[in-house]
């Protein structure tokens, strides 16, 4: 028993429209720039000194300083403490079509003593010290896919900041003015042609005392062989002289990529799924009329 000519051209039509609509993989590739991060911490107080301030410096690490102090030098078992700290991170997580970039500092302090002195920062940045700012990705193209061809970035960004007594917060764009996505055809972010800034947010700070939000989300188009750079940067800091009850500081930014294809094909394979329903279709309506 033979298929009719219908059912064939719908089965062939069907295998040509699974492949033919199959949807394309890109991918993000680390092309260049970097992530880098510091912090510092110094605690002392200013007489009375039992055990000497020690700077603590550190690079994308806790920097811890503490610091005692005699309140009565006939009283060695009663001591003054103080103590700061600081603390900056800078993050990526890449898989393949998705990236999560998160930039952090912090800061904190406490204090015992009125003579006290509290001093660290703490921060995060897309930067790759002495050479660019930013951190760049190429969007790298899997199987068939060539320079050129079109994809949608969807982006989701997030600022955080939150502050106390003898606290400063920033966000921005990273030893750049603007936090920004920017694009560039070029093989190379230091290309002549300036890059191109599908989205920006202007810098923001804050004193002691105060908090800040906020949220950002859209899309843009590019091509397969652009180069995604992200500028962003966290900073806290804390400077506190006298008594405090624990004061913390701490500034936030977190960018998601996310790649799509720019739009769904729509193949001749559409044309020949269309005639093979339509074939099934006449001839069911031939065999209810016989």
């Amino acid at each position: 028993m033979s298929l009719p000519r219908s059912y064939i051209v719908f089965l062939l039509s069907v295998a040509a429209f699974l492949i033919t609509t199959d949807l394309y993989a890109a991918q993000f590739v680390f092309y260049d720039g970097g992530l880098h991060s510091q912090s510092d911490a110094y605690a002392a107080v200013e007489d009375n000194i039992s055990d000497p301030a020690v700077d603590a410096y550190g690079s994308g690490e806790e920097a811890y300083s503490s610091q005692y102090a005699e309140v009565f030098p006939d009283d060695p078992e009663n001591y003054y403490y103080v103590s700061s700290g600081g603390d900056g991170n800078a993050y990526a997580n890449l898989e393949t079509e998705f990236l999560f970039i998160d930039v952090y500092g912090s800061a904190n302090g406490n204090s015992d003593s009125p003579s006290g002195i509290m001093d660290a920062y703490g921060n995060g940045n897309t930067v790759k010290p002495g050479v660019t700012t930013g951190i760049y990705y190429q969007i790298q193209g899997e199987g068939d896919e060539n320079i050129g061809d079109a994809v949608s970035v969807f982006f989701n960004w997030s600022g955080y900041m939150v502050t106390t007594d003898g606290g400063t917060a920033t966000l921005d764009g990273g030893y750049q003015d603007s936090i920004a996505i920017t694009v560039n055809d070029f093989p190379s972010p230091s290309a002549s042609s300036p890059e191109a800034e599908v989205w920006n947010h202007t810098p923001v700070a804050i004193g002691a005392n105060d908090n800040y939000e906020d949220h950002a989300e859209g899309s843009f188009y590019a091509q397969v062989g652009d180069i995604i750079g992200i500028h962003m940067g966290a900073n806290a800091g804390i400077y506190l002289e006298g008594i405090s009850f624990e004061s913390n500081i701490s500034a936030d930014q977190t960018m998601e990529l996310t790649l799509m294809p720019a739009e769904v094909p729509i193949p001749g394979a559409f044309l020949l799924l269309g005639s093979g329903l339509l074939g099934i279709l006449c001839i069911r309506r031939t065999r209810n009329h016989g």
